[in-house]
């Protein structure tokens, strides 16, 4: 992320301008919720509120001094972002090698240490935790003492998917934010406004994106987003028609991805609850409402092979995977459950289970 993307926020102006009005009149919170779906802007804004309590400038945050830059980069000395296999203190442990797919007590203890360290530079100390649904239980009871009593000069920045995922002595202490998915209208007249989009590549990138915008942003920037949505959406197709060893092999692949990237996971159920969607709105006959529009033909042809009862199933037990890999169920064994119970396409129309 550049420094000159730190304020992309487009649609999320009532949530981020009271923010960051509060920062400048002295009534920052010294902890932050950011909630929200994947791609919607949660880890910008935490760098965002990073940058507004630590930038000198009398209208924080400015975007253009050396502290606001080095924000945006992820190189400023006091500010500490806490990922899952992250840094810690202990000098036998390297999480990037023991595919650890939680925010453990070691690197809960290392931030507890920063926090109460002297800035190095600036006014304060910032520690983003992100995503915090991956703190387990006991780095997360560790962390609720800083939480209770944070050092003076301390401020502290979870996100997560579901807020719900954190527990309620936690989400207590922080101020919550919510970050929702914005209509397609939105992300498309930002593209055109702010990124000189061309109208008809907007108008397809803020459909495609399903109300993500940070989606539309990557997918723009970077030719292989758009690549891997395809990619995500070529194999929910296979699995629509896949057997069981077909659908174990993938959920065991989530799985592993999960210990690293639970966003890359949560991503990719995304594009598949919306490639089900597509198909319920094409078996109502509301085709002109689909995301995927660029895969309007497969769609309906695939839509013949499933009653709507099926489709309705299909997205049910999306809904529940993910709410159990936000709960910390054992991610092979809900993986495993989704791809057991999710409908297959039958050959002569209607559905069966898998």
């Amino acid at each position: 992320m550049t420094a000159d993307r730190v304020l992309d926020f487009a649609g999320h102006e009532a949530v981020v301008r009271p923010l960051l009005r509060a920062v400048r009149d002295g009534r920052g919170a010294h902890a932050y919720l950011i909630t929200g779906p994947p791609q919607t802007g949660k880890s910008t804004l935490a760098r965002l509120l990073a940058a507004a309590h630590l930038c000198p400038a009398a209208e924080p945050p400015c975007r253009a001094c050396p502290t606001c830059r080095r924000i945006a980069v992820g190189t400023h000395p006091d500010v500490e972002v806490l990922p899952p296999g992250g840094l810690c203190d202990e000098s036998g442990h390297d999480h990037s090698r023991d595919h650890s797919r939680d925010i453990r007590i070691c690197q809960v203890r290392r931030a507890e240490r920063l926090l109460n360290l002297t800035p190095f530079e600036a006014r304060a100390r910032v520690v983003i935790i992100d995503p915090a649904d991956a703190l387990n239980a006991q780095s997360a009871d560790a962390f609720l003492k800083t939480l209770e009593e944070p050092p003076g000069q301390a401020v502290i920045v979870l996100t997560a998917v579901e807020v719900s995922a954190l527990p309620e002595t936690i989400r207590s202490r922080c101020r919550p934010v919510t970050l929702g998915l914005l209509s397609p209208g939105t992300i498309e007249r930002y593209l055109v406004q702010a990124r000189a989009v061309p109208p008809d590549e907007a108008a397809l990138l803020a459909r495609l994106s399903g109300g993500r915008i940070g989606w539309a942003i990557a997918a723009l920037e970077r030719p292989e987003a758009r690549a891997h949505r395809t990619e995500l959406l070529d194999e929910c197709a296979a699995l629509a028609a896949g057997d069981r060893v077909q659908r174990l092999s993938v959920a065991e692949r989530l799985a592993g991805a999960f210990a690293h990237n639970r966003d890359e996971v949560y991503a990719a159920l995304a594009h598949w609850a919306s490639w089900w969607r597509d198909l319920l709105l094409i078996t109502a006959g509301r085709d002109n409402q689909i995301i995927n529009i660029d895969r309007r033909e497969e769609l309906t042809a695939v839509a013949a092979r499933f009653d709507p009862a099926s489709v309705v199933r299909a997205l049910r037990v999306l809904r529940e995977a993910r709410r159990d890999l936000e709960s910390n169920v054992n991610p092979r064994l809900a993986l495993d459950a989704f791809m057991l119970r999710l409908p297959v396409a039958a050959k002569g129309g209607g559905a069966r289970r898998a």
